[in-house]
Formats: C-alpha cells, structure tokens, sequence
C-alpha cells in the first residue's frame, strides 16, 4: 500500500498542485470584492454628446454649451447630457437631472477621500488579445467590478459626492 502511493504521488501532485492553484486565485477574486467598502458615491454621465461640457467648478457641476456656429442653429436639437448617481453602498446608478446632481457638493479629484479610484477594466489576455468591458472600483489593494450604466467609450467620471 505504501509502495503504491509512493508511485503514484508525482500523479497526485501534478493534478493536485493545479486545482488548488485555481481555487486560490478564484477565491482570492471573489473575497476582494467583500474588502472594498467605499464611503463616497459618485456622479458621472455616459453621454457623447458634443453639445455641452460638464465638469466640476468650486465643488458644482456647470454645464457649458457647446456652439459650433452652425448656420442654422434655431433648427438645431441640442440633447442634454445623461447624468447618474452611483450608490457606493448598494452598487446600482440611478440617473438624475442635472439640476439634482448640481445640488450635491463635488470632489472633481480621480481618487475619492477615502482612497478609492474608478478605472476601466484593462484588456490584454493571456497573449494580449482580448478585450473586456466595464469599470472597477480600486483601492487599499482591492478591486470591485461596479455596475454602471454607461458603455465603455461613453463612460466620463464627473467627480465624488462629498454631501449628500
């Protein structure tokens, strides 16, 4: 009996050394989402449009209007741009008016009070190729796949709720 398992044990840890690694690391994936626990949500807007420009001046979002001096401006639908509230603590957006997200006091800085970045998922698989869609929440060396409701080129981050 012992004669046999001492034969088969370099068996035992080439199909056994494999799982176990794999079972790490999705264990590994899976508990760093319990880690990241940001305290700030954030604003961001998923549109393309070209008619107006959002951005964060002395904590408020403005929006300024694009004129392109087009000849016939009067007959010119101009959109107004998507905003969304993102809820840190249940991970869903909600979208609001952009008078709703002017009334919230905005921290424009990439990374959050408590030290929490969104970033785009990187692409590159295993031989460079591949391709993957969505954004993460980054921070004190864990990372989070968020749900937003913005495509990967239409995604623009406008900045951190510092009041609510």
């Amino acid at each position: 009996m012992g004669n046999n398992l001492k034969e088969k044990l370099p068996l035992i840890v080439g199909v056994g050394l494999p799982i176990l690694l794999i079972v790490y690391v999705a264990i590994s994936y899976y508990l760093s989402a319990f880690f990241v626990k940001p305290q700030y949500d954030f604003i961001y807007t998923s549109d393309s449009s070209y008619d107006y420009n959002l951005k964060v001046v002395g904590g408020t979002i403005t929006e300024d209007s694009v004129d392109y001096n087009y000849s016939n401006t009067s007959n010119r639908y101009k959109a107004a741009p998507s905003t969304y509230y993102y809820d840190a603590q249940t991970d869903r957006s909600r979208s609001i008016t952009l008078s709703e997200a002017q009334s919230y006091t905005i921290d424009p800085s990439t990374k959050s009070p408590d030290g929490y970045t969104v970033e785009r998922a990187s692409s590159g698989g295993i031989f460079g190729g591949g391709y993957e869609n969505g954004y993460y929440l980054k921070g004190h060396g864990f990372s989070k796949k968020i749900n937003i409701s913005a495509d990967r080129y239409n995604f623009r981050f406008l900045g951190w709720v510092v009041n609510e």
